[in-house]
């Protein structure tokens, strides 16, 4: 920083603008005023009198300090929007790959940095401060993104805003998952697993699927639990009797459980166990919420899906009923290519145009959590349009680990599972860990 800001006095840069710009955009700065012939060395700037000598406007010690916080207060934020930010995860549905408790700082610059849409706002916060709106919608610019270094891979962990929302694009709740589906795939899951183009995809010992896991004498302490298995989010059956009003969930000595294939080898090691069963729902069984939201032409759960093409900027479609329910949202909401209704058998119409194919103008991804049953992902919510995604991870700066436990009296009250969290210890052997395995 001294020295950037040193080498700039010397060239007669004294204007906060001239070295906020030299800061940080070196690259483009140093050889634009290079290329003036105006421009000359002046004198190494920390010689004595040099800002006397050359300075027309010296600032005094208030205007000094002033200065640095503005400038500190506007590098940060440009920092912050194109270059690198960082994230924490809150949840476990990216588990094992990622934990509950990591800190992580997320490369924009590798998919292309993207020109805020909402740029009137409050600086370093996202959509609200206690509940109370800090953008502005007066102000709306088109989508535009700035070259990437490298294209999205597939099975690439990506955080992107979850499109599931009706705040503007970049205001959306920042989500991190992996990429399982890139534009042109034709996506299904079997028995949990991601099939692309008809291939098994998914590397098995990324993954976590909830198992029934029955005990004979006792049940394993917390302490085990926590610190041997490393286990977050863990649930007595017991527990569940009275949320699913259900008999098959009285079990004293059954915990519903997500494991690894790592963790799965320690619990079979345990003297007093059991049994222990993957919890995979059956092909034919079709579960509520899942995408398209359409269980009579899709009977699909979040287990068994598709088969799905991934749209492509460019792919031209047929369209027929079934495309009508697959490709709605992408067509009106993400494309804004105006109203889609279904006339009669197989008659599609846009902006009341019948139209017999259709083709897709951006870039759309499929993202699921490692975590496949404790993960809310495009299974329930569909694609991701490229103007979603932000960021790249790159590496884990921090890591705490925390406990959690299944809270009886907020599930009553929400009629949805709660739990409550306490702090445990920090994961020092994450630290410094890449995090896009």
């Amino acid at each position: 920083y001294t020295l950037t800001i040193d080498l700039l006095k010397s060239f007669g840069r004294f204007k906060f603008w001239e070295q906020a710009t030299g800061l940080i955009a070196q690259w483009f700065y140093f050889p634009f005023i290079g290329m003036k012939k105006e421009v000359v060395y002046l004198a190494p700037a920390n010689t004595p009198d040099f800002d006397k000598q050359y300075n027309k406007n010296p600032r005094n010690a208030a205007r000094e300090w002033k200065d640095a916080i503005l400038f500190a207060v506007v590098v940060a934020y440009i920092i912050r929007t194109f270059y690198i930010e960082a994230f924490k995860i809150p949840t476990p549905s990216m588990e094992k790959s990622l934990l509950v408790g990591d800190f992580l700082f997320v490369s924009k610059v590798h998919y292309g940095s993207r020109v805020p849409l909402t740029p009137l706002a409050i600086p370093f916060a996202h959509q609200d401060i206690m509940g109370v709106k800090i953008y502005s919608e007066l102000i709306k610019l088109p989508y535009l993104r700035f070259p990437s270094l490298e294209k999205i891979k597939r099975n690439t962990p990506i955080v992107f805003n979850n499109p599931d929302e009706d705040h503007p694009v970049d205001k959306k709740t920042h989500y991190i998952k992996r990429c399982v589906g890139i534009p042109g795939d034709t996506l299904s899951v079997k028995n949990g697993h991601v099939y692309i183009n008809g291939k098994l995809s998914d590397d098995t010992m990324k993954l976590q699927f909830n198992h029934y896991v029955e005990f004979k004498d006792y049940l394993p302490s917390e302490e085990v639990l926590v610190n041997e298995l490393d286990l977050f989010d863990y649930i007595k059956h017991s527990d569940l009797a009275p949320f699913y009003n259900n008999m098959a969930y009285t079990n004293p000595m059954a915990y519903e459980m997500p494991l690894s294939p790592e963790k799965i080898v320690k619990i079979k090691q345990m003297p007093n166990l059991k049994s222990s069963v993957t919890m995979v729902q059956n092909e034919t069984e079709a579960e509520q919420g899942i995408f398209p939201q359409n269980q009579s032409l899709f009977p699909w759960s979040r287990d068994h899906f598709g088969p799905i093409f991934i749209p492509k900027k460019g792919a031209t479609i047929v369209m027929n009923t079934a495309h009508y329910y697959l490709y709605k949202q992408a067509i009106e909401k993400y494309e804004n290519a105006g109203k889609l209704s279904l006339v009669g058998n197989d008659k599609v119409l846009l902006n009341n145009k019948e139209i017999t194919e259709y083709t897709f103008a951006l870039d759309y991804y499929w993202m699921m959590g490692d975590n496949r049953h404790n993960s809310e992902d495009s299974r329930f919510w569909g694609f991701v349009p490229e103007d979603h995604i932000v960021g790249k991870p790159l590496f884990i700066w921090f890591s705490i680990k925390n406990k959690r436990s299944f809270d009886k009296e907020q599930t009553a009250r929400t009629g949805r599972r709660e739990y409550s969290e306490s702090f445990h210890s920090i994961r020092w052997n994450r630290i410094f860990k890449k995090a896009y395995n």
